[in-house]
């Protein structure tokens, strides 16, 4: 398999028909010839909503301390979501972060001090 420009036409190798692609999947990463990562961030990202909704009775639950759920957090859904980040922009990590909070709240619930109202 080789990737290709859009447009083009599949050809013959070494007497070996190969199809041309614009993109496709090796070791749970999707490459692509203009290598956005875009797309894979926000696959990983969604990979690691479903991974945490999947934890939601444990990490919303009462019976749970805060140090537990965050075990849990560091322990399944970082590695879903930080998976092949190695390879990806700096910039590219707001997505990241911005994923990383929201589930941080949910996990850790509202907080009230006295700066905020209710």
């Amino acid at each position: 398999m080789e990737l290709i420009e859009s447009g083009e036409d599949p050809s013959e190798s070494e007497n070996l028909a190969y199809e041309k692609v614009s993109d496709f999947k090796y070791l749970r990463a999707t490459l692509s010839t203009k290598s956005y990562w875009s797309k894979e961030i926000s696959i990983q990202i969604n990979k690691a909503q479903r991974t945490f909704y999947a934890l939601t009775k444990f990490c919303t639950s009462k019976m749970l301390s805060r140090k537990t759920k965050a075990r849990l957090y560091v322990a399944i859904i970082r590695p879903t979501l930080t998976y092949g980040c190695k390879a990806w922009t700096t910039t590219k990590q707001s997505k990241l972060r911005t994923f990383e909070l929201r589930i941080w709240r949910k996990i850790c619930g509202p907080i009230f001090d006295e700066t905020t109202g209710n």
